[in-house]
């Protein structure tokens, strides 16, 4: 179990479907961490019945990952000091909140910390299965070739990595207000259309290389869902988050 640290941190967990992960998920979040599952209405009812210690949102009939994103981050308390975007399927590890607390505390200037994820498969979905690492995710950034003096990610380093792994960051709630919230017009790609979005404004984000979740390889995550589609649609999405990072709120997406 994570120990509670100095900055207060809450979690949301998009939910789409049913999945009985998503309870690994809030256990691997320490105790009185507030956690908050935002979910399209029926699986909110059938999370709920499963009397967990986390708070369901019901977003009706909503179910794309960054509406229901949206949804959480306006029930964020209003002390916190940091929100983090985890998967339903994702599961944090132990020193997360100290190695969170160890850069925090130093970079108090930057506004987004972005840790290395440990993407991971089980063998069995068993709570008790170990697993087993197949990569690391938000490593582009920390490549020699690519990575810019200190670790921060700045405009010109998004725009070669194409990448930002959103989920997993720790971001200050300010952030959504200065720079706005995901579009929810964007069908994949929006995290990389909101980071542009932030660097390109003045935003600071700073990799940290250190990981501090698993992310599981499932073709179920918003992550790994963007990734399973055609290459053309990946372009056309991709250009579009070149192109939308002008403009805060949400425009049609004309592919033509």
């Amino acid at each position: 179990m994570v120990k509670t640290m100095d900055k207060k941190i809450a979690y949301i967990i998009p939910l789409h479907k049913k999945d009985d992960r998503v309870f690994r998920a809030i256990k691997s979040v320490s105790d009185g961490t507030q956690v908050i599952v935002v979910a399209p209405e029926k699986i909110s009812d059938w999370t709920r019945s499963k009397k967990t210690t986390a708070t369901v949102i019901s977003a009706g009939k909503h179910s794309s990952y960054p509406t229901l994103v949206n949804i959480g981050l306006s029930s964020i308390n209003d002390d916190i000091d940091y929100v983090n975007i985890l998967e339903f399927d994702d599961v944090l590890m132990p020193n997360a909140h100290r190695i969170i607390n160890e850069y925090a505390n130093d970079w108090d200037d930057v506004e987004i910390l972005a840790p290395l994820a440990c993407v991971v498969t089980y063998s069995d979905q068993s709570e008790d299965d170990k697993p087993i690492l197949v990569g690391i995710a938000n490593e582009a950034p920390m490549a020699p070739q690519v990575a810019e003096e200190f670790g921060y990610l700045d405009f010109n380093m998004m725009l070669r990595t194409n990448f930002l792994f959103a989920n997993g960051c720790y971001i200050k709630p300010s952030v959504f207000k200065d720079y706005g919230k995901f579009k929810e017009n964007f069908e994949i790609f929006y995290d990389y259309e909101w980071a542009l979005r932030v660097v390109y404004n003045g935003g600071i984000i700073r990799s940290i290389p250190k990981a501090t979740h698993f992310h599981q390889l499932t073709q179920d995550g918003a992550f790994e869902t963007q990734k399973s589609l055609p290459k053309e649609v990946r372009e056309n999405w991709l250009g579009a988050a070149r192109r939308e990072y002008f403009f805060e709120n949400d425009r049609p997406i004309n592919f033509d």
